[in-house]
């Protein structure tokens, strides 16, 4: 009740040192928010000075990163397996399978993973994949490989005796070529064949 009569005194008569005192209160309250705001453009302009700076600072992070030693790679990911789950579970990329930690396959090497991480090996994320119909035109690993590497802009990174599963590569054809001929239903090879005489009749 104090506070209302006291403003009211304020409002209708108060003395003039009090109406001063007040006048004074509203005055710094604004210049104090503009102080703030000088303060922030000041801080505005000198990120945007110092910005270029840190765009080249990205550039040299991205050149080491490139250059990154298997050595560094293994401080953080110390086993093919903690890469292997770096790619999947943390990457989204869409890797040969490899279910249990103490059954390592044939093509889970280091220098493939790491391949994959630096960006030097070719590879699709999980989003990326479509489930294929069933192949109907039998291949070998060898022929798949090939197929694959038509679509594929950088090396597959396999090597000899360590290719991925029949399953991954039937996949990543599908993905990438919906239209091979592996997946063309039997009827339609059947009708290329046939000479063009018989097609007439």
């Amino acid at each position: 009740m104090e506070n209302i009569n006291k403003m009211n005194n304020l409002s209708e008569g108060s003395n003039l040192i009090d109406v001063t005192n007040f006048n004074q209160l509203q005055i710094q309250i604004p210049s104090a928010d503009r102080a703030k705001l000088t303060k922030s453009s000041r801080t505005l302009k000198q990120s945007d000075i110092l910005r270029p700076e840190i765009e080249q600072n990205d550039l040299e992070r991205m050149e080491i990163e490139e250059k990154v030693p298997y050595e560094e790679i293994r401080m953080r990911l110390p086993t093919v397996w903690d890469q292997y789950r770096f790619l999947v579970d943390i990457k989204n990329i869409y890797l040969p399978k490899w279910d249990k930690i103490n059954k390592k396959p044939k093509w889970a090497t280091e220098k493939y993973l790491v391949g994959v991480m630096l960006n030097r090996i070719f590879s699709l994320k999980i989003e990326q994949i479509k489930k294929p119909p069933p192949v109907t035109k039998k291949k070998t690993k060898g022929q798949m490989l090939q197929i694959l590497e038509q679509f594929a802009n950088k090396p597959l990174g396999f090597e000899v005796e360590r290719e991925p599963q029949k399953k991954w590569l039937i996949k990543m054809i599908y993905s990438l070529d919906q239209n091979n001929e592996i997946f063309r239903p039997a009827i339609q090879e059947i009708k290329k064949t046939i000479p063009i005489e018989l097609k007439l009749l």
